[in-house]
């Protein structure tokens, strides 16, 4: 899902960086992590959230702990999301077929996703 959407300076008032490109993963969190944060009615996360969107994202969202439990606690569906961890993996336990040297230095292998 793309598109662009600007959010109202009620809800992120840093002037240009209002507008936000959907298709952009890292931007679409920070919308929403935006709304979160700063949506004071129903009608401003009903106008700037979208369902499908927010279980997709869920487990990826900077929520305080206190925001995350109240949305679970009414909509049960987002605590079934499976949340993510990431860990940095040594270099020796990455299975040799993954790590390519020419590419990538060993000491600066990317984390390892590893389901919670």
């Amino acid at each position: 899902m793309g598109g662009l959407v600007e959010l109202p300076q009620r809800l992120f008032w840093s002037g240009a960086g209002r507008v936000f490109d959907l298709s952009d993963g890292d931007r679409l969190l920070e919308m929403y992590e935006a709304v979160f944060d700063a949506a004071r009615s129903e009608v401003d996360l009903a106008e700037h959230l979208n369902g499908e969107i927010l279980a997709r994202i869920w487990p990826e969202l900077a929520l305080s702990p206190r925001v995350r439990r109240a949305w679970e606690e009414a909509h049960p569906e987002l605590s079934g999301v499976q949340q993510v961890r990431v860990e940095l993996v040594p270099a020796e336990l990455v299975p040799a077929e993954l790590v390519s040297s020419e590419l990538v230095p060993t000491e600066l292998m990317p984390p390892v996703v590893i389901a919670a």
